[in-house]
């Protein structure tokens, strides 16, 4: 089948999330981050149909950065990235969400008396590259 643009990719916005990882407030406030990103799952308008977020234990990421004082700190980091629409209307909602989300991150670390300086989520747009199963005129069920 000859490749066309139009069918063959679509267009998101990848948000990536490093969350601390130093404690086991932090450990909770990650699992209620997970808990809120499957609640975004849940309203269609976002375009969001799952995420992925590396280990808490072992944690496999460590984050490098200097504080005021010039002093070098690393911190476990847990990644988290999920993809939201990014097309029409969508985009609008999904710029929403994603100021939701960063507070919502925020306020889970508050809740476990983790209050973090800075929010370290970053988005860029991605194109998705579809197989041909993914085609609705190569899949009878859809």
């Amino acid at each position: 089948m000859p490749f066309d643009e139009a069918q063959d990719q679509e267009d998101r916005l990848r948000v990536v999330l490093n969350l601390p990882l130093g404690n086991v407030n932090q450990a909770k406030a990650i699992a209620d981050i997970i808990a809120y990103i499957k609640e975004i799952r849940t309203r269609p308008e976002t375009g969001v149909t799952g995420f992925t977020y590396s280990s808490m234990s072992p944690s496999v990421f460590r984050g490098v950065w200097c504080d005021q004082a010039g002093n070098w700190i690393t911190d476990n980091i847990v990644l988290c990235y999920l993809d939201f629409n990014s097309s029409g209307d969508q985009e609008l909602t999904s710029w929403q969400e994603i100021a939701a989300l960063k507070n919502a991150v925020r306020q889970a670390y508050a809740k476990y008396g983790s209050n973090q300086d800075e929010i370290w989520l970053v988005s860029h747009q991605v194109r998705r590259q579809l197989g041909p199963e993914l085609h609705s005129d190569n899949n009878p069920t859809s």
